[in-house]
């Protein structure tokens, strides 16, 4: 039994030493097996990762190429848009819908700056008729004080020359109303009187004037490329405002209201200046005669006497009346009197000279002022006088009038 024990031990030892070295090749042979298969799936891991690393640059190039790029561009289109640079967009070379987003863009910049740049010609204009009321303003507060015709006509001239950048001439109706003459030219300034004028209805002026609209010139009838505008007072025209186009345009639009504005205001400044002057004419002179009547005597009178105090120089006044004048109406009539003192008012205007002024004092009764002169030098002018009233009223060798000084 032992032995056959022992027997069974031996070759259950056997076995085992034989089963324990098969199983520590077989372990030996499966650890190599396992560094092989690591190293080799390492090997594969880096191959992947390495390949990996190749597609995710080449990923991140594309990606920073078509997408990233084109998007900072369209951000740094936006951002200066925003600053107000309205620049074309920057290129982009990406996805269509970026380039469709640029395009949009581009579209959005090219409105902007449109607008902007109507928003600039809008403001630009309102600027300019600003400007062209405000100048309108300052002439109407200057001539609304103002009774001085020359004054008011050079202001209201300098007035439409601002408005209208170009020559300007303003013409007036004459006192026939036949026709207009000339009063003001921006170019050389003042125009004497009746030194150029225009017949109602020829010409653009003329045209206006008749008709009291606004007329335009024709080039090509060979009249001057110019608007006129009327200056109508309560239905009737006064003047013509005669304008030329500026370099920038003709006159229309704004420019022209503004002409029409300013043709309103100083239509009735010029007529409330020539009608003062009138009135203050009338005041001052004697309708019949046409000589400067007592009322500008007086003030004349006092002027010379402080004059020829400061001076030291002296002066004189001559009185004369004309003889008879009573039996003269009686016998040929009040009316036929009046013929006489124009006519002797006349001859003692024409014999005047520098120095000397003629006055109607009172019915037959005038008034020499003599300003440069003594007594002989008076006595010789109202001998002078005397002998012309008395060859002018002669007729054959009957004297019709005679006066005495």
């Amino acid at each position: 039994f032992l032995k056959q024990g022992k027997a069974l031990f031996d070759d259950y030892r056997a076995r085992k030493d034989a089963t324990r070295a098969d199983t520590l090749a077989a372990i030996e042979t499966a650890d190599r097996n396992d560094v092989v298969t690591q190293w080799t799936v390492g090997v594969l891991l880096a191959l992947v990762g390495a390949a990996t690393l190749v597609v995710a640059l080449r990923g991140r190039q594309r990606l920073q190429r078509h997408v990233v790029a084109p998007v900072d561009g369209l951000l740094a289109s936006v951002r200066d848009i925003g600053e107000g640079k309205l620049t074309p967009p920057h290129p982009v070379d990406g996805s269509a819908e970026l380039v469709a987003l640029r395009d949009g863009l581009a579209d959005m910049t090219v409105a902007l700056r449109r607008q902007r740049e109507e928003a600039a010609a809008q403001a630009e204009r309102l600027q300019a008729q600003t400007d062209r009321l405000r100048t309108i303003l300052i002439m109407a507060r200057e001539i609304a004080g103002s009774l001085n015709t020359r004054y008011v006509i050079d202001s209201t001239v300098q007035a439409a020359v601002a408005v209208t950048d170009g020559r300007v001439l303003l013409w007036l109706l004459e006192e026939d109303g036949n026709g207009l003459e000339l009063a003001y030219d921006s170019d050389s300034g003042p125009v004497a009187p009746m030194q150029t004028s225009c017949n109602l209805g020829v010409g653009v002026v003329g045209r206006s004037a008749r008709y009291g609209q606004i007329s335009r010139g024709d080039p090509d009838t060979g009249e001057d490329p110019a608007v006129a505008v009327p200056l109508v007072v309560g239905a009737r025209v006064i003047g013509i405002l005669e304008c030329y186009d500026a370099v920038e345009g003709e006159v229309e639009g704004q420019r022209l209201s503004a002409v029409e504005m300013l043709a309103t205001l100083s239509g009735s400044a010029i007529e409330a200046s020539r009608l003062h002057a009138a009135t203050e004419r009338l005041s001052q002179f004697d309708p019949l005669t046409q000589l400067a009547n007592r009322r500008r005597l007086g003030a004349d009178l006092e002027s010379a006497v402080a004059n020829a105090k400061r001076h030291g120089s002296p002066m004189s006044v001559i009185m004369l009346d004309l003889d008879h004048f009573k039996e003269l109406n009686d016998r040929y009539g009040h009316q036929q009197g009046d013929v006489v003192l124009q006519e002797v008012a006349s001859t003692l205007r024409t014999a005047m000279r520098d120095g000397e002024t003629a006055y109607r004092y009172g019915g037959e009764e005038f008034a020499i002022l003599v300003t440069r002169g003594g007594p002989d030098d008076a006595a010789q002018l109202a001998e002078r006088l005397r002998s012309r009233v008395e060859a002018d009223f002669r007729r054959g060798d009957k004297q019709l009038v005679t006066a005495s000084f």
